[in-house]
Parts: structure tokens; sequence; C-alpha cells
């Protein structure tokens, strides 16, 4: 059963998930109220996912006489005392409860008013905010790329749209690729003692690096940004938050606060995987990258979260294939880094580095990310760079490389260990199931010398290299001595005191060299591609 607005339903229909105001789970017996919530929250997630504009959900329960109502907030759900309507007390409770959802505005019953449709000429209008602006800008909606189907999280949806006054009038033109703009629609955590801020950091990066036409269209530019802003109290508008979703009920305010932060974006790319070769995967991979060593010397912001879905393929007629590295919402300032706490752990389990995975105490620096990258590659050469490739007859749980989604992050991180150990794991686990087809050796290569650049880098002494404690052993130093090496003598670790054993912090002390390492062997990659892709075309 649901409750729906009269007004978007007609008499004796079957309610759609798009209309429904909230769901409500009839049982027999009052003993069924575990089994009901846990059906409530099943079929909520059918809101989310068909209602961009929803905010929040509520949800009720009936289990015999007795009635439960159920707030949805992003972190935890909230039930009310059970209303017994065999009782006067429990009826009363209950008709109060109806009344009140039945003349509250549309914001109290969780619909987002700056997202409307507009019913004459059948479009969605979406408001966005500045940060430094009080006004609004309205768009048009023209598609959905991502909406969410859970109860928790984010909510992250993306829209892509157009300046409403330059819409055109013609319904047969459309506008240009140019005049699109991302809407990214998200309500992000503002923990006590937070300090991110995906909103702050993409204007100081379009504020730092706008003028550098090589880096343009390799990020995101902020068009515009802010927390969504919807009415309140005497005229007045307030920020969309949970504290202010829970104004003026009974209920304690959670510690995890969220902020419902809404940006427009441009340009608009397209998915990882639409890549029609290894080496368009190449030249992408590079733009990311190189933007994100310029965002990190600039403007002092590492990103924590290389992933699949956060690198983006951007194509244009005079610029052709190019690539752009988004989602900050994990990102940080490294002058952030206290030092006096484990950091915390961000990203995707199966592109997360090992420290992160291990939540190890050892900071983080860029060559988490750069981790990360190795690790897309490597999970792109074995399915396949793009639906073509693929070959859907390959058990991937026969694969060594499926150990990196599977189990908890410890369990994934032994994996890792074990294939990032050496290049001879490296090559028995990963890369000798790399795809069998052209170009697929490019991506070998290219994999093969990330690793021994950020694993066994010839620049750093053997106690920096590997992926397991190195303890100055009288073995090591024989073989240090046979080989004329004195430990840690003419290499770039020297200065990093002996009694750290631990090679990835070792190697984070020297993140900055190492990572220019890294950026030059894929930018001579890329540069590879790019000749012969040039060669493909003539």
């Amino acid at each position: 059963m649901a409750l729906t607005n009269r007004e978007t339903i007609k008499e004796g229909a079957k309610p759609r998930y798009r209309d429904m105001i909230a769901v409500v789970e009839v049982k027999r017996s009052q003993a069924d109220q575990d089994s009901a919530f846990h059906q409530l929250f099943m079929y909520t997630r059918n809101i989310y996912a068909n209602q961009f504009n929803r905010r929040f959900a509520w949800g009720l329960t009936v289990c015999g006489t007795f009635v439960c109502a159920c707030l949805f907030l992003h972190d935890n759900i909230r039930a009310s005392s059970t209303m017994d309507v065999s009782t006067p007390a429990g009826r009363k409770a209950f008709v109060s409860l109806l009344v009140n959802w039945s003349i509250c505005e549309e914001e109290r019953l969780g619909y987002d008013p700056t997202i409307r449709y507009n019913t004459r000429d059948r479009y969605w209008e979406i408001d966005a905010f500045d940060k430094d602006v009080q006004g609004t800008r309205t768009y048009i909606c023209d598609g959905i790329i991502q909406d969410t189907c859970s109860v928790f999280g984010r909510h992250t949806r993306c829209f892509t749209a157009t300046l409403k006054q330059e819409q055109p009038v013609n319904n047969n033109l459309t506008p240009s690729q140019a005049d699109k703009v991302l809407i990214k629609d998200a309500w992000a955590h503002v923990a006590k003692g937070s300090i991110r801020d995906e909103v702050a950091y993409l204007h100081e990066i379009r504020q730092k690096l706008g003028g550098d036409k090589s880096l343009e269209g390799t990020y995101p530019y902020l068009e515009a940004g802010a927390v969504v802003r919807i009415s309140g109290t005497s005229n007045r508008y307030a920020e969309d938050t949970t504290q202010h979703i829970l104004q003026g009920t009974n209920g304690n305010m959670p510690e995890v606060q969220r902020e419902h932060r809404r940006l427009v974006m441009s340009p608009i790319g397209e998915p990882l995987q639409s890549v029609n070769s290894v080496d368009e995967l190449i030249v992408v991979a590079y733009d990311a990258m190189a933007a994100h060593t310029a965002i990190l010397k600039r403007c002092a912001i590492l990103h924590r979260d290389i992933s699949v879905n956060n690198i983006l393929v951007c194509r244009g007629p005079s610029s052709g294939i190019g690539g752009m590295l988004i989602d900050f919402d994990n990102a940080i300032h490294v002058g952030d880094f206290t030092g006096t706490h484990r950091p915390d752990r961000t990203g995707t389990l199966p592109y997360m580095s090992i420290c992160n995975l291990k939540e190890s105490d050892v900071k983080r620096t860029a060559l988490d990310d750069w981790e990360s990258l190795i690790y897309i590659l490597c999970w792109l050469g074995t399915i396949g760079v793009n639906r073509n490739d693929q070959n859907e007859s390959v058990n991937m749980d026969q694969l060594q490389i499926s150990s990196w989604q599977r189990g908890n992050a410890a369990v994934i991180a032994a994996a890792k260990i074990l294939h990032m150990g050496t290049l001879v794991g490296l090559n028995d686990g990963i890369l000798c199931n790399f795809r069998k087809l052209p170009g697929y050796e490019h991506l070998d290569d290219l994999v093969a010398s990330l690793y021994c650049q950020l694993f066994q880098n010839t620049q750093v002494s053997l106690l920096s290299r590997g992926c397991k404690p190195q303890r100055i052993h009288n073995n090591i130093l024989n073989n240090m001595a046979q080989m004329n090496i004195v430990p840690d003598g003419g290499f770039i670790d020297e200065a990093i005191s002996s009694k750290i054993t631990d090679p990835f912090a070792r190697r984070a002390e020297i993140a900055d060299e190492l990572s220019k390492d890294l950026l030059a062997v894929l930018k001579l990659a890329r540069d590879n591609a790019l000749e012969r892709i040039a060669c493909q075309s003539d």
C-alpha cells in the first residue's frame, strides 16, 4: 500500500513509486513488526530511485492494530512510538499524523522545492545556487545521468541541463553541447571536525587553474555551487541540512550532519569505458593524472578517490580525445593532515591503495592515487577497456583479480600485497590474464612500467621497495655490499631515517619525486598512443 497525492493518481489506479509520498507495509500480527520494517526499507529504495526530487522519505508500518511512522534519513531511520489504533489515544495520534501530513508543505513531506516539474512545457526545472551570490539560476533538465537507489548515503544524482534563459523557443532545436552543463546533487557529510567541502575545493581550483589552457577540460569547471537553499520561516531562506529537516522534532540531532549541496559544472564527459581502444584509454588516463598533479601542486588538494567512475572521457571536434578527473567529495587539503590520528579510509574497494585498505598510520599521498590508477588499468586490461572488448564467457571468479573485490578491506589488502610484492607476482597473478587483443600489449607494458616506478623504483634503496616491512638484517647488508651499495647512499630516499622500515612510509616521504617519475612514464605512453591513433586515422 502507499500514501499518494490525490492530484497525481486517478482513483482506483495502481500507485507507482513516482507517485508515492510514503510506502505502507501491512502485516496481520503485531509480532511481524521487524519484518515490516525490513520490507519498508526495501520498498523505500524505489521511491528514491523514481523521485529524483526526493530529499528524505516517510513510511508507515501497520501490524495488527499497531501503527508506526518512520522517517528515512541519509544515515539512519527514526521510528515513532507505537500508535495502537484499538485505543482512543492511539487513534487520536494516528489521525493527527495524517492531518499534519495533509496540510504541511511539500518540503516537510520530503520533496525538494528547488526541483520542479513544469506541467505546461513538460520539463524539469532545477535551481542552482552559488557560494557568493544570493540569487538563483534556473536550469532546464534534459537528461538524468545518475539516479540513486538506496536509502542511506549521499544520494548523488547527476543531470544534464541548459540555462533556462538560453533554452530555444523552438522545440525542434537543441542547445549545442557547449551550452550544456552537468548538475551534481548530493548530501555530503559534515561531521564534527570535518574539513572536506567539494564546493570550496572546486572554487579554489577554478580560481587557480582557470587561466591554464593546457589543463582546460581535464577537471570540472565550477559554474555555480553551494548548499541548497529552501524556504524558511518569515519569508527567509534556510540551508538544506539534516539539522533543518529535524528542526522542531523531539528527537536528538544525529552526530553526523549532512548538507544538501548542488554543483553546476562543465564540460560533460562520458564514462571511462566509452573509449574506443587501449590507446584512447592511455590518453584519457594521462589527462586525468596530469590534472591530479597540477591540482595537488598548485592548490594543495589531494583527490584520494581515483576510480573507474571518477575518470571521464571528453571528446571535442577540435581537441579530439581527452580525459577529465571528477568527484572531489573525498579530497582534502594536504595541509589539513595532522599526523595525530589514523587517516580515514576513502575510495572504492577494488581500486583502493594497500595503505588505505589497511587503514594504516602512513600519511596519504599522491602515491595512493597512483596506486589506484594501476588497479584501474589492471581491471580494464582483464575485463576489456570497453564493451566490445569484453568476453562474457570469462569466469571472473576464477581469476586472481577477483580477490580485489571479495571480502573485507583486510582480505583485499592481503591479496594486493601478494600481487604487488614483486613484478613476477604481478605478471603471474594479473598481467597474464589481460585480454589477448591488439593494443593490449601496450597496456601490459604501461602497467608494468608504472608498477616498477612505484613499487620497485631503482632510484630508492632496497628498504623502500616492495610491499612488506624491510629490516636491516645482516643478509641485506651483505647483499648491498656485494652490489657496492651503502644503505641509503646515492638514493633519493637517503635522507629518510633508517629506523623507518615500512616501504610505504619511506616512499610517502619522497612522494613528490616518485610522482614525477610516474607522470613521466604515463606521458611517454600517452605520446606513443597519440602517434598510433594518428597513424590509424591516416
